[in-house]
């Protein structure tokens, strides 16, 4: 009767046991579930019960803190892994300790945690770099700078150059970078352009490009590759050195015999606007060095552009500006130089008689592809105003360029009076929706004193009183124009100057309402993209992140083509990296 009753009892203890085992592997589908779907506060007290139940399962140890770790519970987490540390003394554990004790506010224990892991395995250099690459992860960079530099050796300097590389750009350290990036071009100087993408990426301002450069000085250049020169002509450049920026490049393409391209390059990139002064001087340089450079004519073509911006200061240039002009227009010259040509007789100080005959010249023989604005500006200084209306009512002239040859006209400096008795005297004849653009296009470019103005109505007549300082008036003009125009393009041009006017009168309050209706989004316009991106500038100069974030974020989601939208993204970085 003994061994019946044996069995049953080995029967009934297996059952049990099975039933168990079914159990728990019903309760971790249902924990699993819970964790994959994020739901850490129903997974904690599964894991919690079948990693109790069973403790060598390491399956169930690790879902067990790391609930209590997503659920900001780091003191109770680090108490798990603690206990699993004392019983197995497994140093794997200790990372994972260290990261929860900064978490939890505790840095004098995450270090000793560290410390304890890095001489286990004897400073090995993997475990070095996990564990750097965890501190820098929790923006611990003083110890993680620390802890590589301290692990360099004589025999190997170049050792945790990346992750050196990734703190100093994190923390902006301009000269511990430029120390790491010329270690990186000595010993793999075919990562030039990494090194070059990283300067202009995170050290792009002037006082940062200054300091990394005086690094660069230093250095042995015969220690380094070639492509020093160039990447020190990017640092000139961004500290506003631009001759010494054009020394080193020049140099480089002396070394590489490219013909002058990255000269060009450099030239190039600057703007006409702000910078033609140094377009000036480094394009003749540029003439001297590379006299045949296959980019001789695209750097002739900035050249007289510069020249042409400053033709009313220094009437000279335009003897310059023909001299080569004649030289390229037998060689190489696309036209391009023959209308920059022309636009600069346009602008000198020549009486319109010789003006008349020097444009004559120019187009006599010649192929100008806009020959039909330039007939119009010959009828315009002849004063022949029967012709010049005759050609500009003709509708295909009109279409092929719209405003484009009043524009170019009042930037080249046609008499005002000659060209608003011309234009004026057809506005009658335009589309009722064009003639607010005709005269807002033109309120942009003649000089107030020279306007009537009762001749004025729209947008044109608001931007006349905000350039008088009428800012009430103005403001109530484009409020009217904003409500009863029907032409959304009109709208948005009202809109635009508004927002530029209340931003003029810092009338922060105003400024919020209008903004409003933005970022409400029934009408967004592309063409409000710099306004909305200018008072999103203000808002955030204001300390107002909320509101400039909302704008910042209106810019990036309606247009993610337009020239405000990379500016904005780098704003709303700024603004994560302040909030946080």
């Amino acid at each position: 009767m003994k061994i019946p009753v044996l069995i049953l009892f080995i029967l009934i203890s297996f059952a049990g046991a099975f039933a168990q085992v079914n159990q728990d592997e019903n309760l971790s589908k249902l924990a699993e579930h819970y964790f994959s779907e994020k739901n850490f506060s129903q997974a904690l007290p599964l894991f919690e019960d079948l990693h109790r139940r069973n403790p060598a399962t390491d399956f169930f140890f690790d879902r067990h803190w790391t609930c209590l770790y997503e659920l900001g519970r780091y003191k109770d987490a680090h108490d798990v892994l603690d206990e699993k540390f004392k019983l197995t003394n497994d140093l794997g554990l200790l990372d994972d300790m260290a990261r929860i004790s900064v978490l939890a506010g505790e840095s004098a224990r995450a270090e000793k945690e560290w410390k304890i892991l890095l001489e286990g395995f004897n400073y090995n250099q993997n475990i070095v770099r996990s564990v750097g690459i965890t501190m820098s992860g929790l923006r611990r960079y003083d110890l993680a700078k620390a802890l590589f530099l301290s692990q360099r050796t004589v025999s190997d300097p170049y050792t945790f150059n990346q992750e050196l590389i990734h703190i100093y750009t994190q923390t902006v350290d301009a000269q511990g970078a430029a120390s790491e990036f010329l270690l990186l071009l000595k010993h793999r100087p075919e990562q030039d352009g990494l090194v070059e993408s990283r300067i202009v990426q995170y050290f792009s301002d002037s006082l940062l490009s200054a300091k990394m450069l005086s690094v660069f000085d230093q250095a042995d250049s015969n220690q380094l590759p070639p492509s020093l020169l160039r990447i020190k002509g990017t640092l000139a450049k961004q500290s506003g050195q631009f001759d010494k920026a054009f020394s080193s490049t020049s140099r480089y393409d002396e070394i590489l015999k490219n013909g002058g391209s990255t000269c060009f390059y450099l030239i190039n990139s600057l703007s006409l606007q702000d910078q033609r002064f140094e377009i000036i001087r480094l394009a003749e340089r540029f003439a001297i060095q590379f006299p045949v450079s296959q980019f001789r004519g695209q750097v002739d073509l900035k050249l007289v552009s510069a020249y042409a911006e400053n033709v009313w200061f220094h009437p000279e240039n335009l003897v310059k500006i023909e001299g080569i002009y004649k030289r390229q227009s037998n060689e190489r010259d696309s036209g391009l130089l023959r209308d920059v040509y022309l636009k600069s007789i346009l602008k000198s100080n020549d009486n319109l008689a010789r003006k008349k005959e020097l444009i004559d010249k120019v187009l006599t023989g010649s192929r100008v592809g806009n020959r039909q604005y330039w007939d119009w500006v010959l009828a315009v200084l002849d004063s022949d105003f029967q012709r010049a209306q005759k050609l500009f009512s003709n509708q295909a002239f009109r279409t092929s360029n719209k405003w484009e040859y009043i524009l170019t006209s009042l930037a080249n400096n046609i008499p005002v009076d000659s060209l608003r008795q011309t234009l004026f005297s057809f506005s009658r004849d335009l589309k009722s929706t064009e003639t607010p653009k005709f005269l807002y296009f033109l309120i942009q470019s003649v000089p107030v004193p020279a306007l009537n103005f009762s001749d004025f109505s729209g947008i044109a007549k608001g931007a006349l009183f905000h350039q008088l300082g009428l800012y009430v008036q103005a403001e109530n003009q484009y409020k009217t124009v904003s409500e009863q125009a029907k032409d959304l393009e009109i709208q948005a041009m009202a809109r635009n100057e508004n927002v530029l006017l209340l931003i003029d009168m810092d009338n922060e309050s105003e400024l919020l309402k209008l903004t409003h209706t933005f970022s409400a989004g029934s009408e967004y316009i592309s063409r409000l993209d710099e306004s909305v991106f200018k008072a999103a500038v203000y808002f955030y100069k204001r300390g107002n992140l909320m509101k400039a974030r909302e704008l910042f974020e209106l810019i990036v989601k309606e247009s993610p083509v337009s020239p405000y939208t990379a500016m904005a993204r780098d704003y709303l970085n700024e603004i994560r990296k302040r909030n946080s």
